[in-house]
């Protein structure tokens, strides 16, 4: 923030906060106009009801929150988990990877049910335990099958997330989302046939 404000010559006053709890505090009380954070946190953040009611009792009649189109920095966000635990690690991975996979192949949480399961491909997303798990804890064959049948592919993922959940998964692309609070049109987050940077490897 303080290298934008540089650069651009802004002129703003940047004031150092120990978290966002703590940046959402000041907003709401009035110490400061703006906060910043990653995209997803200030979707989020600006739909908490939190904030919500801070509107409400200040009387400012939703105080015209709104979340600015630029981007200060690129800070990839993606999934963690603890040191040492491959065999979690594989599993959160391929579920990502199954997840794009779904959407690439058309699959999604209203038709893998009926998927062809002779297409190589499609059977071996959703019919393969591809190894994951322990040898003691495997993951069951149909493990992609759960993940759609719980969120649906990544896109339908993204939709119920940061737009009105309506998009029809089986037929258009992320353009053809609507209500969207964070569109990914044009973002890193598209799929790469979209121009983005989101794709998997084979499910091997």
């Amino acid at each position: 923030m303080a290298d934008y404000n540089t650069v651009n010559s802004i002129g703003m006053d940047i004031v150092p906060v120990a978290d966002a709890a703590e940046a959402t505090t000041k907003l709401v009380d009035g110490s400061c106009d703006a906060f910043t954070g990653d995209m997803s946190a200030m979707v989020a953040k600006k739909y908490t009801l939190e904030l919500t009611n801070a509107d409400d009792t200040t009387g400012c009649d939703g105080c015209d929150l709104w979340i600015a189109p630029e981007l200060l920095s690129k800070e990839p966000l993606g999934a963690a988990v603890r040191d040492m635990d491959s065999d979690w690690k594989d599993v959160v991975t391929w579920v990502w990877y199954g997840m794009v996979t779904a959407e690439e192949m058309g699959l999604h949480s209203g038709n893998y049910a009926a998927a062809d399961m002779t297409n190589p491909s499609v059977d071996r997303l959703l019919n393969n335990n591809l190894g994951l798990g322990t040898d003691t804890n495997p993951l069951p064959a149909t493990w992609m099958q759960n993940v759609l049948s719980a969120v649906g592919n990544y896109g339908e993922a993204w939709d119920d997330s940061f737009c009105d959940g309506t998009w029809d998964a089986g037929v258009g692309g992320s353009d053809t989302m609507s209500n969207c609070v964070l569109s990914r049109v044009g973002t890193a987050n598209a799929l790469v046939s979209e121009g983005g940077l989101q794709f998997a490897p084979p499910l091997r």
